[in-house]
């Protein structure tokens, strides 16, 4: 039996993909038409316009990949444990390696050794306060969630939409 749950996510920007690609759109022409409109040639206007494309082809590319993360992020249980999905492989954490499971309410801030820090998608190593550090695996940056304590001194941090389902799994 294997059950998919999702984390609660807040601040997921998906929404804004399309009007981020609307805005390139509409710079683009205004980056070639500037030159021209101020009289320079239109050999300059040009330059700015293939300069800028890649430029922007790039970043666009690169948000939407970077928007597709908090889609990414699922918690599969199942009787053996569970499976974190991400961005990167998946996680797998036994039922035997669990030594508790609690529920935790967190804050989580900004830091610069996690792997992803974005709106709906926060993977990676984080220091709370009351616990110390916490390898964390949420979709918003605060709220209520599960704490894993592993048997080897591990802490993950998990907000699922359903905590008492997760709770559940390791009693």
């Amino acid at each position: 039996m294997k059950a998919r749950s999702l984390p609660i996510q807040t601040n997921n920007p998906r929404p804004w993909l399309w009007p981020l690609v609307l805005l390139m759109a509409v710079t683009l022409p205004t980056l070639w038409l500037l030159p021209v409109v101020w009289g320079r040639s239109i050999t300059l206007g040009l330059l700015v316009a293939f300069v800028a494309l890649p430029g922007l082809a790039l970043a666009g590319i690169l948000a939407s990949w970077l928007f597709r993360w908090p889609q990414l992020l699922a918690y599969e249980l199942s009787g053996k444990g569970l499976t974190i999905q991400t961005h990167r492989e998946p996680v797998q954490i036994a039922r035997s390696e669990v030594r508790r499971a609690r529920a935790i309410a967190y804050a989580l801030r900004w830091n610069p050794r996690s792997w992803a820090h974005l709106p709906g998608y926060y993977v990676g190593t984080y220091t709370l306060p009351e616990v110390g550090p916490v390898k964390v695996f949420a979709g918003q940056p605060r709220g209520e969630g599960v704490l894993l304590e592993l048997k080897d001194s591990t802490r993950v941090l998990l907000s699922p939409q359903d905590p008492a389902e997760v709770l559940q799994l390791f009693r």
